[in-house]
């Protein structure tokens, strides 16, 4: 959702492959982004302060973010201009807005998804 909301405004930009499919590329993007985000939650598991894992959860959820919309814009719009490494990911940033509302939204969830998992432990000892 957080690409999709982000990257609207090169929605109708072709890509470098002159297809018009935004949500079709957006769902790809997503897909493949998917597979290292679960097996990094496997080592992610293993760190013990949970502080520590609840950041580095959060670290990694936006660097996956900005990573998707990085690739949209290089597909949609740098593709198709001069925009220097520096240059396209500077304009990606401002226009991924999206991407700091999405990760206090994530954190508050998975911090009340592990908090009701703690008293539910707790109540059980």
């Amino acid at each position: 959702m957080q690409a999709l909301l982000s990257m609207t405004p090169f929605k109708d930009q072709p890509s470098s492959n002159l297809s018009y499919a935004f949500y079709t590329d957006v769902f790809w993007a997503v897909t493949l982004t998917s597979v290292p985000y679960f097996l990094l939650q496997l080592l992610l598991h293993r760190v013990q302060p949970h502080k520590l894992q609840f950041t580095l959860h959060l670290f990694l959820v936006g660097l996956l973010w900005f990573w998707i919309n990085w690739g949209v814009f290089l597909d949609r719009e740098a593709g198709w201009s001069t925009y220097t490494t520096v240059e396209s990911l500077c304009a990606t940033l401002r226009c991924s807005a999206w991407l700091g509302v999405g990760l206090v939204a994530f954190g508050w969830g998975s911090w009340r998804v592990n908090h009701h998992r703690s008293k539910e432990k707790v109540e059980q000892k």
